[in-house]
């Protein structure tokens, strides 16, 4: 029975993980990344990249510092974003992604509350959906309607082939395009999204998507690009990602417990 209980848990030990093992609940110690004062400083992100697997795509823009944390900062302590100047309330930061045999999991980290912000003699600004693109196309047929999102069962909106509306000022075009049109598109059903609130001038935006949900095939290697911006678009992320088939367990990995269990089985009745 020893030998029985030691090639057997050497044997689950070579199956890969089935589960990326993200919990959607804005807090990103499960990606890799911790918060504390020195998140504060401008280039923080840049430098402390998620370290929860080796397949996370990533992309980091990080130009919030100490003088930009404020909602309604102006004058010198504007930094630029791209293609607008912001204070860190219009700064995204990082965007990462990764997935498992099930689901996609994506998360956006800006310095823009949930309820938006503004500036002195400027409207006031909302958050933007994210955008998905699954294939090398950047139409963004898949949204994320942030504008959905609920507190009490932490869910938000998918929608598919939905019309999206561009940022309020047409110099920031680069950013375009910031949210989907009201009453357009096929509703595919709530999914899990967190809107965080503050942490070290950070809001994190997090999703658990089924793969199922966006037409993807888990053990296909397939392009996805992500895009988010805020309705002023003074700053926007894209990420150019790839679903990973080596988070999906090969099933030929299973095959090899059955004979490996007879052979034991067979070894103890020579013995």
């Amino acid at each position: 029975m020893k030998w029985f209980g030691i090639v057997l848990l050497s044997v689950f030990l070579v199956i890969p993980s089935a589960n990326a093992a993200y919990v959607v609940d804005g807090d990103l110690s499960d990606w890799g990344i911790t918060w504390g004062q020195g998140a504060r400083q401008q280039g923080y992100l840049d430098i402390n990249v998620p370290t929860s697997s080796p397949n996370v795509d990533c992309v980091t823009e990080d130009n919030a510092s100490k003088k930009t944390q404020g909602w309604f900062k102006v004058g010198p302590g504007y930094t630029y974003g791209g293609p607008g100047y912001s204070g860190n309330a219009f700064d995204v930061e990082a965007m990462y992604f990764d997935n498992d045999q099930d689901n996609a999991y994506i998360a956006i980290v800006t310095g823009l509350p949930f309820k938006g912000a503004t500036a002195p003699g400027n409207p006031w600004f909302l958050p933007g959906d994210i955008g998905i693109s699954i294939g090398a196309l950047d139409d963004y047929e898949y949204a994320v309607d942030v504008s959905s999102y609920k507190r009490k069962n932490s869910t938000a909106r998918l929608y598919h082939d939905a019309l999206w509306n561009d940022s309020a000022y047409s110099q920031h075009s680069e950013a375009d395009p910031w949210a989907i049109r009201a009453k357009t598109g096929d509703n595919k059903g709530r999914i899990d999204f967190v809107y965080s609130g503050n942490q070290y001038s950070h809001r994190v935006l997090e999703a658990c998507i089924p793969l199922a949900s966006l037409g993807i095939d888990p053990k296909e290697n397939t392009e996805v690009n992500i895009h988010w911006a805020m309705q002023c678009g003074n700053d926007y992320l894209n990420l150019n990602a790839d679903v990973d088939p080596a988070a999906v367990p090969e099933p030929a990995t299973m095959l090899l417990l059955g004979p490996a269990l007879l052979g034991l089985a067979g070894y103890r009745k020579r013995k």
